[in-house]
């Protein structure tokens, strides 16, 4: 099995003055996976957007969409434009993330992560065919 080199490009302040060298450099030096991330204050779609239009041979995905901070729907959405511009270069993960990001983002009293986890892949899977197809 090959090993694939990958760098996760988070969307920060202190990083959004070199974003696109980071990347295009990245690229150039052989990494073949850029990933994302979502915490309190970031969101894990627009850096893979802009990543996709400067890198044209990078692998792209999320490391972890929490699906408690939005509806299945939107996450669907945000997947799909990704993948469409990228050019089918994205791959999704999602996952139930954890109290401490969740919680400020979409207070509630309880944390069913098995069921909602379970909603959101069944329901992001038809947008997943028709779009990536």
């Amino acid at each position: 099995m090959t090993m694939r080199q990958g760098i996760t490009i988070p969307l920060e302040a202190f990083q959004n003055q070199h974003f696109v060298d980071l990347v295009r450099t990245a690229e150039r030096c052989g990494y073949v996976d850029a990933w994302s991330f979502e915490s309190y204050a970031t969101e894990a779609f627009v850096p893979l957007a802009a990543a996709a239009m400067l890198a044209p041979k990078m692998r792209l995905g999320t490391a972890i969409v929490p699906v408690f901070t939005r509806p299945p729907g939107l996450i669907a959405m945000s997947a799909a434009t990704v993948q469409q511009l990228s050019g089918g270069r994205f791959i999704l993960g999602l996952g139930t993330s954890s109290r401490v990001i969740v919680q400020p983002a979409k207070p509630s009293p309880q944390f069913a992560a098995r069921s909602k986890a379970k909603r959101s892949r069944s329901r992001a899977r038809p947008c997943r065919s028709a779009a990536f197809a």
